[in-house]
């Protein structure tokens, strides 16, 4: 068993590659730590865990944890990474803590899960980032208008909430912040907290602030703003589109029916003939009309 008393003797990357290591290549670091003659005195299963841990940033670059300075070299994104206490495959705690002394980041203490975080004085949500048509704007909206705010505004949560924003995007099967509150709320309603992996207590409460809900199942019951039925929810949309739009909706309906040419022209006889996944995707297109729609008109 690694003797974790071995851990601060290591080197830095500071030591080896010198003042401007952040500079510096993922590559340059796991030659520098390679070709260190420390290395010679290192036990076999300190030297193994060293390598392993470096190698665990080799899947994904640094943006794919966390949001970085990408003006920054490679080693001072992923020492931003690091210091986010970002989640990294391939590195558990022991690895961890070798890379938190290579690239000179505090070991993070846990936080209690019921820690009050005081959202509501620190962090704007999204009605407030983009205003009252939030819903119809994009995950990529989101993290835009986020990472802005937070340039300016310099907050304890602002990374946590580009963090959660960025990770939970990738696993939604949504496209606009109004169908992923829908989704939020739905799995609440069902299981009590949303489904979503890597999803940590403190990432969950800085959702649930930004999307501005609560996490107690049954609270959240359809409004005219989130209907019940697909069909309401498709009647409902088809009214909000410009007219200039509602038919170019409608025909996309219609390319879905196995006869399009002769399919019916009303949305109350297309949408029964449809499939669930089928209508999910006329929505999903119809929704994003309605937001170059809103854009073209602001």
């Amino acid at each position: 068993m690694l003797d974790l008393q071995l851990i601060p003797t290591l080197p830095t990357l500071k030591d080896l590659l010198g003042p401007d290591w952040e500079t510096h290549t993922l590559r340059d670091a796991r030659e520098a730590v390679a070709f260190t003659s420390m290395r010679q005195r290192w036990p076999r299963d300190l030297d193994r865990q060293v390598v392993e841990s470096l190698r665990a940033f080799g899947l994904y670059a640094p943006r794919n944890y966390h949001a970085v300075n990408e003006t920054l070299g490679e080693l001072g994104q992923w020492r931003e990474v690091l210091q986010a206490g970002v989640k990294i495959g391939g590195a558990g705690p022991l690895r961890r803590q070798i890379l938190n002394r290579f690239f000179e980041v505090a070991d993070a203490p846990a936080s209690p899960e019921s820690e009050d975080l005081h959202l509501d004085a620190d962090l704007p949500t999204l009605a407030e980032l983009l205003g009252p048509a939030w819903e119809a704007c994009t995950w990529g909206d989101a993290t835009e208008v986020m990472r802005a705010w937070y340039r300016i505004n310099p907050s304890r949560h602002g990374i946590t909430a580009i963090r959660t924003l960025t990770s939970t995007a990738r696993r939604s099967a949504t496209r606009t912040l109004g169908s992923a509150r829908d989704e939020l709320l739905a799995a609440i309603n069902t299981w009590g907290q949303p489904t979503m992996r890597q999803i940590g207590p403190q990432s969950r409460q800085v959702l649930y602030h930004l999307f501005e809900i609560t996490d107690a199942p049954g609270e959240h019951e359809p409004t005219e703003a989130r209907l019940k039925t697909p069909a309401e929810r498709l009647l409902q949309l088809y009214e909000r589109l410009p007219a200039a739009y509602q038919n170019a909706w409608i025909r996309l309906g219609q390319r879905m029916l196995p006869d399009p040419e002769n399919a019916p022209t009303e949305l109350t006889d297309i949408h029964p003939r449809l499939s669930r996944d089928q209508i999910a995707l006329w929505l999903d297109l119809g929704e994003q009309m309605l937001q170059r729609a809103t854009r073209e008109g602001a």
